[in-house]
């Protein structure tokens, strides 16, 4: 299995979360990271063997030959990559049936990216789609496998009072916030910014809401002064990456998410198996998990008023919250479990050995 970098992200959450399951499943997984440091990276995957490339920038003709000696060292059955990198070094390394992950795919890309995108991508036995926008935009026979959480791992069951409230001092909050979540990329479209505009309308009826934005980007130093000019009693926290964001999500009372997504965004389905009621952006990937008025509720992009509205009547409506987390779990266990995952993870590998 080839990851791009220990950086989160939702296909490597989706690959640790497959290969803790691959032994059980008959398969011994290795794991290459092209972008890393063993000395200030740790291995993301207990018991499973890690191998650092060292890509040093983009086009890295050391660290594909790294991966081609790995290659012819270990002798995979399977090559499995996440991602556009990981597949055009895979591509070159050669080795076993070549399987291929694919997530949001570049908008205009260069010419030069475009054309080596499609170059890796033929020589790909599979490739794998996140959700049916994605299959489309890959215009090819691509297998759809939605991506899956740990149920158990940040099922809301597993959490106390006492985990909210160790959360809430950690932060200096005090112990009767409303916790609003977010978990993205700090980049301009993942619109955040309209998030911080949104919490100040919410704090107009509820002045309990608190705003927690965990993550990482370009636009993090911008959207941390705008959040200090917009919030007169810092009700806005920006908290930087985080590698504990179930342990957050348990602590939250809702999640919000915005973003042009054309897959299930994986920090929804981890706060939908938590049990925390969800308002996102009405785009095409949040769609195939959340059924507005069903699992969640949807507004629409950069729809602050919207987003304001559905908010509180989640907070004031108890039976509205108990119905739209009931719905949401269920949903979870019957389309997005890890499990079901990687059982069909399993069976396209098995389809390209048999064959």
């Amino acid at each position: 299995m080839i990851v791009e970098s220990l950086h989160p992200s939702g296909l490597l959450t989706q690959a640790a979360l497959l290969a803790r399951r691959l032994a059980t499943r008959g398969f011994e997984p290795h794991l290459a990271v092209l972008t890393g440091d063993p000395a200030k990276d740790a291995p993301p995957i207990e018991g499973v063997s890690t191998h650092w490339l060292r890509r040093r920038h983009r086009v890295d003709p050391i660290a594909a030959w790294k991966l081609r000696r790995l290659v012819r060292q270990t002798q995979p059955q399977v090559v499995h990559a996440w991602g556009d990198a990981a597949l055009t070094f895979a591509a070159v390394a050669g080795g076993g049936k070549l399987v291929a992950t694919l997530g949001r795919t570049p908008i205009d890309p260069p010419w030069w990216q475009a054309k080596v995108a499609g170059w890796s991508q033929g020589k790909a036995d599979r490739l794998v789609a996140t959700s049916e926008p994605i299959a489309t935009q890959l215009q090819s026979d691509a297998k759809i496998i939605p991506p899956g959480v740990d149920r158990h791992g940040t099922d809301a069951g597993s959490a106390n009072g006492q985990t909210k409230a160790e959360v809430l001092a950690e932060l200096g909050l005090p112990s009767d916030a409303y916790l609003i979540a977010t978990v993205a990329n700090l980049e301009p479209r993942k619109r955040v910014k309209e998030l911080i505009w949104a919490s100040d309308l919410v704090r107009v009826l509820h002045n309990e809401t608190w705003l927690v934005v965990a993550g990482q980007g370009p636009e993090a130093p911008s959207l941390a002064r705008f959040a200090r000019m917009s919030s007169e009693q810092d009700q806005v926290r920006m908290l930087g990456p985080r590698d504990d964001v179930p342990r957050l999500l348990n602590a939250a009372d809702m999640l919000w998410h915005a973003g042009d997504e054309t897959s299930p965004p994986l920090a929804v389905l981890e706060a939908m198996a938590a049990g925390r009621p969800v308002v996102a952006d009405d785009t095409p990937g949040c769609q195939l998990a959340v059924r507005d008025g069903e699992t969640g509720r949807l507004a629409p992009a950069g729809g602050r008023a919207e987003r304001g509205r559905a908010t509180v009547d989640i907070i004031e409506d108890a039976a509205l919250r108990e119905r739209l987390t009931a719905a949401a779990r269920e949903t979870i266990a019957q389309q997005y479990d890890a499990d079901r995952m990687a059982d069909d993870y399993a069976a396209v590998y098995r389809e390209l050995l048999s064959g």
